[in-house]
């Protein structure tokens, strides 16, 4: 599998989803194709079944449907439902294949497993004082009344993470992200929370004892905390045991925010986070195995948390559009530190950073200086300029650690209904192969690989 396999990039646009051989750089295969929508785009990963671990899969999500595509086979071998509204990621267990999760603007996270069939009939516990199984459906994080995929599909849905409940996330979910090693998962989203939520020992049992479990569901996390970011959360990845990088989209805040009926605005810039999770140790600790079946924290756990250290924060500068934000991705590896690339909107740039060229936060001085002291007064009583306030009330955040830039030539090319004064910017960007291989995708569809000249 390795030798047939090992040089293809999975690529997803907005209608589309390609598969492409990166060495050649000419031969792709359509793998999907949907109807047009403005507000949604393909979701993509790569999976595997640890039934037929030679054959590698690829999750496809457009809408609120999930695909599985065969690349041996080239056709699609299931289909499953779920979400009520688009899936906006896909991500799959770094060190279990077949496990893979969905978040959708639903507020809910779905994690599902590729060694089981789809559900055709649901399982739902009663609810008192009825005696028959509830019909209730997926909004409440129960099985539907329609059969989940084709009999002979596979993939089923193990467990939800509800939203709008206790401690579920109050907005749309945006990004998620598997622990490697401990039985964790991490979501983000629309409503500035990040949280860390609990899969039970379930999830990684043989198939043969999760057929007879019913569908799980969660609705308060290990960890919630909404004061790492001022805007909604895009991203976030686990970078060790305990410590976790996020990013938000630039945030809109007001001026005099203590006084009524004033509604002017600024916007800040988004940032980049890298923080330490303090609870790990709490609810794994080294005396006790890491399968428990029931973790479950105090009220302030999964509401609002602070057990959480902010390491280094950046500010990610020249992008203020709160509708475009940046894309950010982090290449891991067990040799080497981690690796960020993000692009810009409207730019033909691709910036790189390593976590260890991160600083740590700048300890505030104390006592104050007197003169933030007088600025500090003068701003409260409003004697000072709309600039001046904006200007004080804007976080001056680091702009980046030292770094790396691939830079895009400009050539002049023509695009099939595309004007001629229209330029191609950088749309989102990752790294593969060891490290060895960058692909950057552009928004007028071209794909660029960069790779090491020596392996």
């Amino acid at each position: 599998m390795i030798s047939e396999f090992h040089d293809l990039v999975l690529l997803a646009g907005d209608k589309k989803a390609y598969i492409c051989i990166w060495i050649l750089a000419t031969a792709y295969a359509s793998v999907l194709t949907v109807k047009p929508l403005a507000t949604d785009a393909v979701n993509v990963a790569w999976a595997l079944s640890s039934d037929e671990w030679l054959d590698p899969l690829v999750i496809l999500s457009f809408i609120g449907l999930v695909f599985i595509y065969d690349v041996r086979k080239r056709q699609i071998i299931s289909q499953l439902r779920g979400h009520g509204a688009p899936i906006t990621s896909v991500v799959v267990h770094p060190k279990l294949p077949h496990l893979f999760c969905t978040t959708s603007r639903d507020f809910s996270t779905r994690v599902y497993d590729l060694t089981l069939k789809p559900k055709q009939r649901p399982s739902n516990p009663p609810w008192p004082p009825n005696k028959l199984p509830s019909l209730a459906g997926p909004a409440h994080g129960l099985d539907m009344t329609q059969p989940e995929g084709p009999v002979d599909g596979v993939g089923r849905c193990v467990l939800v993470l509800m939203g709008g409940r206790s401690g579920g996330h109050q907005g749309e979910v945006l990004g998620a992200d598997f622990h490697p090693r401990q039985p964790l998962l991490a979501t983000c989203g629309m409503d500035r929370f990040v949280k860390i939520w609990h899969l039970p020992p379930q999830l990684v049992q043989h198939k043969a004892s999760k057929n007879s479990v019913p569908l799980l569901r969660q609705d308060k996390p290990l960890f919630s905390s909404s004061r790492l970011h001022k805007a909604r959360v895009i991203s976030v990845s686990w970078l060790e045991d305990d410590t976790l990088l996020s990013h938000s989209a630039p945030a809109m805040m007001r001026v005099y925010p203590s006084v009524a009926g004033n509604t002017d605005t600024y916007i800040e810039p988004g940032t980049i986070v890298l923080w330490h999770w303090l609870g790990l140790n709490r609810f794994f600790p080294a005396t006790k195995p890491p399968d428990q079946e029931v973790l479950r924290g105090c009220a302030s756990d999964y509401q609002q948390s602070a057990s959480f250290k902010i390491l280094s924060v950046y500010s990610i500068t020249d992008c203020l559009d709160s509708y475009n934000p940046p894309r950010l991705s982090v290449f891991r590896s067990e040799k080497r530190c981690p690796i960020i690339l993000f692009t810009r909107p409207t730019s033909n740039t691709i910036t790189l950073y390593s976590v260890a060229n991160f600083s740590p936060r700048s300890v505030p001085p104390y006592p104050w200086d007197p003169n933030d002291v007088a600025e500090l007064a003068d701003s409260e009583r409003m004697q000072l300029t709309d600039e001046e306030v904006i200007a004080h009330h804007v976080k001056k955040q680091k702009p980046g650690p030292p770094g790396w830039e691939i830079v895009l030539q400009e050539r002049n090319r023509t695009f099939p209904g595309v004007a001629d004064d229209v330029k191609e910017t950088m749309v989102s960007c990752s790294m593969g192969f060891g490290g060895r291989v960058i692909v950057g995708t552009g928004s007028l569809g071209s794909i660029w690989i960069w790779r090491r000249s020596k392996f």
